[in-house]
């Protein structure tokens, strides 16, 4: 598994690989949030969220988007992720989240996700996933 940024003129993206479609979602999760900021505190707060998409480029707009909605309204920043469960493009997912206050930002807040340069796939048994992301 692997992950990594991305730079873009307008936008900050990430970029990650994993086994399956479920750790593919959880890394460009994480690599979202890492995007922003870091911490050592531990979490403190455990939140599920369910999301129903069409399609699977979809679920993965929708999923992340509704992770930086909870971050935004709730003033958290999540640490890990785990998919309870994926069935096609229906997701139930954990998120554990620290404080925002407890956050060194050491990149741009992100505004929104978006389909901008969207890639979801498997190939050779690997799954490849790149997100761009309006600051």
């Amino acid at each position: 598994m692997s992950r990594r940024q991305l730079p873009h003129t307008a936008d900050t993206g990430v970029e990650a690989e994993a086994p399956n479609l479920r750790r593919l979602i959880v890394e460009l999760a994480l690599a979202m949030f890492e995007s922003m900021g870091e911490t050592a505190a531990e979490p403190v707060e455990e939140v599920t969220v369910v999301v129903e998409s069409e399609t699977i480029e979809d679920l993965i707009v929708d999923v992340l988007s509704e992770w930086l909605f909870i971050a935004e309204t709730r003033e958290l920043h999540f640490t890990s992720f785990d998919v309870e469960s994926l069935d096609g493009s229906n997701i139930r997912m954990h998120g554990s989240a620290v404080p925002l206050s407890l956050v060194e930002m050491t990149g741009p807040s992100i505004k929104a996700v978006t389909y901008h340069g969207l890639v979801v796939g498997e190939e050779g048994g690997q799954w490849h996933g790149r997100v761009y992301f309006d600051v």
